[in-house]
């Protein structure tokens, strides 16, 4: 989640009387479908005196509930954001609409949770917040791929992966990954779904993020049991499930159960399958919880076809498909006609198993269609080939990095050493030009040890005059005659120096 940076503004008491006149009102309208914990958070806010204050204790709570209190995450969000806007806090508005669309993602309704999701990106990127930017990313690509839309999903996934890759935090890489995964599992390509899988896992495991770990269990248990191989997706959906229980995690536990459910009706045990389908249908019923349950349905569907029981299936299904219609899940709305469609069959209602057969084919040519399996491909291919220049360009830049070091270092050494010589012959001066035999000597040596000197200048400042010139001939004599002139007057001086004290000429 993007996160909320402290920020100080004094408001005037005009204000802050109407923003708690607007948390009275607001308060006024919801008092009654609030529970005792959430009337006390409610009842909270307005003994605040700040407005930055109610803001982070307001989004902090929008976000706790986002998945359990969906509705209840909104509406604290709506007054988070009416706080921000205020303040003209941009991170916190876009922090505020984050939030928001996260509770209309997880109440299941995808397009509402979509819209505001790209209002967010757009306050981050104007922002140039890259973290929370990816974080973005990568929300709009669970949204596009819960509503079929495979390659975009991706490219938003890779997108991301890309920022934090960058960013150097691979900490959080088992996300992406995951996700990345996903997109490989709804296409059956199980050998690469199992790739990005076991990459989130040794990420996860190794930065101990233990709901991500439950996660990648889960859906590794997905490829095993869609393989047949039931002992081993009962073993890692069995570890997810001590996970998600270890962390209280609600929401996760109801996935679990769905998924034995559907690793009991693959091997004909509908019993068992309806009692843990039961289970999550009575977490996700509680949690408003929309978009899940619509896959619950599908699946009872699916159990209650295996028993023939088919006016059971049918009905579930249409629970399916109202569900599905009204979050936009575009998938599981294929699944659930197909499933009508055969049901209606094995009822002896071939009517309607055509009508729902001809749904499910016009749903699934807008989801499947060739040219986005494909591209899933390409657009990997592409994310890949740009890593590879990335990563290419990143080791020319660290062989440049060495040779500049190396060249330094040998410079530094050179003078250094020249340094050392011009200080051995103005010593040689020094005791040569007090001894009348090697007067003569000296005063050679004096031009000698000049000369040597203005020329050791000239080289040392040169790196520093040839980025002023651009190594235009002109501009380089230009300047050679301005160091000339300012070293003239350092030569005159230091030829008279060594005449009088040292040399001892007149």
């Amino acid at each position: 989640m993007p996160s909320s940076d402290g920020i100080f503004y004094s408001i005037s008491i005009m204000k802050s009387r109407t923003l708690f006149a607007h948390i009275i009102l607001f308060f006024s309208v919801n008092a009654f479908s609030l529970d005792s914990a959430e009337f006390k958070k409610y009842s909270a806010i307005g003994a605040m005196p700040d407005d930055t204050v109610k803001y982070k204790y307001l989004d902090s709570i929008a976000w706790e509930m986002r998945r359990t209190q969906s509705d209840s995450s909104i509406m604290y969000s709506e007054i988070s954001l009416a706080v921000a806007e205020k303040l003209n806090y941009k991170k916190g508005i876009a922090t505020s609409l984050f939030t928001m669309a996260s509770a209309y993602q997880y109440k299941g309704d995808l397009e509402k949770s979509l819209e505001i999701f790209l209002r967010a990106l757009d306050i981050y990127k104007e922002l140039n917040s890259r973290e929370d930017i990816a974080w973005t990313y990568n929300e709009i690509g669970i949204i596009l791929k819960k509503q079929g839309n495979f390659n975009r999903a991706l490219e938003y996934y890779f997108n991301a992966l890309k920022i934090f890759e960058e960013l150097g935090n691979k900490s959080v890489l088992s996300v992406f990954y995951t996700n990345i995964g996903n997109i490989y599992l709804n296409q059956n390509n199980y050998d690469n779904a199992l790739f990005y899988y076991e990459k989130a896992l040794l990420v996860s495991q190794k930065n101990e993020r233990n709901a991500e770990t439950a996660v990648i269990y889960s859906n590794i248990g997905s490829i095993y049991n869609r393989k047949k191989i039931f002992g081993t997706a009962y073993e890692y959906y069995t570890r997810a499930i001590n996970l998600n229980d270890s962390l209280g995690n609600k929401p996760e536990l109801a996935v679990n159960y769905g998924n034995l459910a559907s690793h009991f009706r693959e091997q004909g045990m509908f019993t068992e399958a309806e009692d843990y389908l039961e289970k999550a249908i009575d977490i996700n019923t509680k949690l408003n919880a929309y978009f899940e349950l619509a896959g619950n349905y599908e699946q009872l569907g699916k159990i209650f076809i295996g028993q023939k029981n088919y006016g059971k299936a049918i009905n579930a299904l249409l629970k399916s498909v109202d569900l599905s219609l009204q979050t936009g899940a575009n998938v599981l709305l294929m699944k659930a006609y197909g499933n009508l469609s055969e049901a209606y069959s094995l009822k002896g209602d071939f009517k309607n198993a055509y009508a729902y057969q001809q749904k499910y084919i016009s749903v699934k040519d807008s989801v499947f269609a060739n040219e986005k399996v494909s591209d899933i491909g390409k657009i990997e291919s592409r994310f890949a080939f740009e890593k590879l220049l990335s990563d290419s360009k990143k080791i020319e830049e660290e062989k440049q990095r060495i040779k500049q070091e190396k060249e330094r270092y040998r410079n530094n050494l050179q003078y250094l050493g020249i340094t050392l010589f011009l200080l051995l012959i103005f010593i040689l001066l020094l005791v040569t030009g007090k001894l009348n035999p090697l007067k003569r000597f000296a005063s050679g040596t004096s031009f000698v040890f000049l000369l040597l000197l203005f020329q050791f200048i000239s080289l040392f400042i040169s790196p520093y005059i040839e980025p002023l010139t651009n190594k235009v001939p002109v501009y380089k004599l230009l300047a050679n005659i301005i160091t000339a002139l300012v070293l003239m007057p350092a030569n005159k001086y230091l030829k008279k120096f060594i005449k009088t004290k040292i040399t001892g000429e007149d």
